[in-house]
């Protein structure tokens, strides 16, 4: 189904989370190579989690969390709380 890089609990709520890391934006900010393909995929993967651990019906959330390495510089970390939703498709 794929892989999920973090999978946390806020509340009652499921969050799943994907990390993106890129050294600089010449190919744009790492959250945007998260395509629909990928978030298909995401998506996918966090229905089987919560389908193998029986786990209660409930709201959940897809979140990004953007990391840029860029040279001589501190990393620059950026959290996308519900950066995308289930894709209508599954």
């Amino acid at each position: 189904y794929g892989e999920v890089d973090l999978i946390m609990r806020e509340g009652t709520r499921w969050v799943f989370v994907e990390v993106k890391t890129r050294r600089s934006l010449d190919f744009g900010s790492p959250g945007e190579s998260v395509t629909a393909r990928k978030q298909g995929q995401i998506a996918r993967a966090a229905l089987h989690f919560l389908f193998e651990r029986q786990a209660p019906e409930g709201p959940c959330r897809f979140d990004v969390v953007e990391v840029l390495l860029a040279p001589r510089n501190a990393p620059q970390v950026r959290h996308l709380q519900a950066a995308f939703d289930l894709p209508e498709e599954l």
